[in-house]
């Protein structure tokens, strides 16, 4: 049975490393289609060129390139042009080129593509070919040949990194080509972790401290009025666990006049152990409730001092006193003495 094949090959090369290289054995062979190439922006024309070498060819066998026409929808249009038709056998390569006059080009077409083979014009050719540097560029002329830093068989850890680009390497990526940014081929990967990714074990116990937070770091200039409120906080978002042991002391609250004076809103000021409700203001109980001192009989002068309410709950001296000197007087005014 006639047999056919298109190889890569290093027996015959122009450029690079490889050539294709095309046989025939008793019957007509096409290599497969090139890549589309989109014409719809084209100008002018469209310049073809290849170099072909002959190995072998039988009668009236020769290399063949042509260029197809097709339409968006993918369909030949026919029209195809022979541009290249090489029989000579020197191992030496000759190069083809041929303009393709867009204005010449079959009604709809929008895409073309070529191909290579040996053909004799009966369908019984035999015969081995190379082919090298193709070229399919837009324009009226044929600009130097640039070659592909991808040298024909060879992968991209054959290119090295450049000035501006380099490459990401295999290790950083997943099973399907993805960025793995738990890869170890990714440095400071720790930066990228994702939402929820970096735990309490992955942040050591005294990373952050005084030296990282400075004195003064979040003021009142750093956040803007009702900045953090009851919808920035989630309910119970501070606790206990949050808060260590000791963390709030006296050294965190300033024990004073103006201290007492911002917890209370102005109602009350103070000095040493005292809080005083000072003039015109109202202290109002009716949301508490006002807890006197107790005592089951009348106490001791010693254990109220001068002016304060007390209460006594049981025997004849049941009442509210208040304590005035060394004598106690109850609401209707009646003085009465303190236990000796």
């Amino acid at each position: 049975m006639a047999t056919g094949s298109a190889t890569q090959s290093t027996n015959r090369v122009f450029l690079g490393g490889f050539t294709m290289r095309i046989e025939a054995i008793g019957a007509d062979f096409w290599c497969g289609w090139s890549n589309a190439i989109d014409v719809q922006h084209f100008a002018t024309s469209l310049m073809l060129s290849c170099w072909v070498s002959g190995e072998t060819f039988t009668g009236a066998a020769s290399l063949k390139a042509e260029v197809h026409f097709f339409s968006v929808l993918g369909t030949d249009l026919g029209s195809e042009v022979v541009w290249a038709d090489h029989a000579g056998l020197s191992a030496d390569f000759t190069q083809y080129m041929a303009q393709v006059k867009k204005s010449a080009m079959p009604a709809g077409t929008r895409f073309i593509r070529l191909r290579f083979g040996i053909t004799d014009g009966v369908g019984m050719a035999t015969g081995v070919a190379y082919v090298d540097a193709v070229q399919a560029v837009p324009g009226e002329w044929l600009p130097a040949w640039t070659p592909s830093l991808l040298v024909e068989g060879t992968t991209l850890d054959a290119i090295a990194d450049g000035s501006t680009y380099g490459r990401v390497r295999k290790t950083a990526l997943d099973g399907t080509g993805q960025l793995d940014l738990a890869s170890t081929g990714i440095k400071n990967r720790g930066a990228l972790a994702l939402k929820d990714m970096v735990s309490s074990k992955e942040i050591d116990k005294d990373a952050v401290t005084s030296a990282v937070i400075q004195d003064g770091a979040v003021i009142q200039t750093k956040l803007g009025a009702l900045a953090v409120g009851t919808s920035q906080l989630a309910n119970s978002a501070v606790t206990s666990t949050k808060i260590g042991s000791g963390a709030v002391g006296a050294t965190q609250l300033a024990s004073s006049v103006s201290s007492l004076t911002k917890v209370s809103g102005g109602i009350l000021t103070g000095s040493g152990n005292v809080a005083t409700l000072p003039s015109g203001k109202t202290l109002n109980a009716a949301a508490g409730v006002v807890m006197l001192k107790t005592f089951t009989s009348m106490p001791t002068v010693s254990q109220v001092i001068d002016g304060e309410w007390f209460a006594v709950t049981m025997g004849g001296s049941r009442g509210i006193y208040v304590r005035s000197g060394t004598t106690a007087f109850n609401g209707a005014g009646i003085e009465s003495g303190f236990s000796s």
